[in-house]
């Protein structure tokens, strides 16, 4: 039974997977085609940083050492059209651990692995010169897995659970780009992400027998290069 289960729940993840490629598929040439103009390819690396609300002791320290409590770091490619839209596609990896600076105590998380893939629509409600600030909103997949403690037989030992994390939601956020040098640009993100659709539906998310966890915050710093006409160039040209 708890086999059988598992396998539908699988099915439906990949299903999910499925979709946003179709999505993607179907909604870039169809858009493309509306409106009738020159597009503008987008490519961003990007620093992601979770938070998700299930109580677990995240220091807030990042860093790109080994000593770092959390580190990630993804990758954006995106299309812009000439009016105010734009899609992009993303995906980053996050590992957060919460044991650096003191022992986590059973039943709470030892270590997060997760790495996300995100398809969103961007409305540009707001374009000055080299600025431009979005709301965004789309779709996401997540898997990975979570380090839950269940005991320290002994001051050298750890005894950890394996939690697996196969997980579809929906994100909601806001983006600024800053332009710079013709074809760069600075950004920052933040967004909360619903995981509506999860593998292990255990409620409430902690403790031995916890469920996956339901809510994310990000916020995402990135610099990109966009190959194309800027909508910022012809601001300045009419100003």
């Amino acid at each position: 039974m708890e086999k059988s289960r598992r396998r539908s729940l699988s099915s439906r993840n990949n299903l999910a997977w499925i979709l946003i490629l179709i999505a993607g598929g179907f909604a870039l040439p169809t858009i493309s085609s509306a409106q009738n103009s020159r597009v503008a390819h987008q490519i961003e690396l990007y620093l992601p940083y979770y938070q998700f609300l299930d109580g677990s002791a995240m220091k807030g320290v990042y860093s790109t050492s080994r000593t770092a409590e959390a580190l990630g770091r993804g990758i954006r490619y995106a299309i812009h059209f000439k009016t105010r839209h734009s899609i992009s596609l993303s995906a980053s990896l996050f590992d957060a651990g919460y044991y650096k600076r003191n022992p986590v105590p059973p039943g709470e998380i030892r270590q997060r692995e997760t790495n996300l893939a995100n398809l969103a629509y961007h409305y540009h409600f707001l374009q000055r010169n080299r600025l431009s600030l979005a709301a965004l909103g789309g779709i996401t997949s997540r898997r990975g897995s979570e380090q839950i403690v269940l005991g320290y037989p002994r001051w050298f030992e750890i005894v950890t659970r394996s939690h697996l994390l196969k997980d579809s939601g929906i994100h909601i956020g806001l983006r600024a780009d800053y332009y710079f040098l013709k074809h760069f640009d600075l950004s920052l993100e933040t967004n909360y992400t619903a995981f509506l659709l999860r593998f292990d539906r255990g409620y409430p998310p902690h403790g031995f027998d916890r469920g996956s966890t339901i809510h994310q915050i990000g916020l995402n710093v990135g610099i990109g290069f966009t190959f194309g006409k800027r909508t910022f160039e012809n601001d300045e040209k009419q100003n």
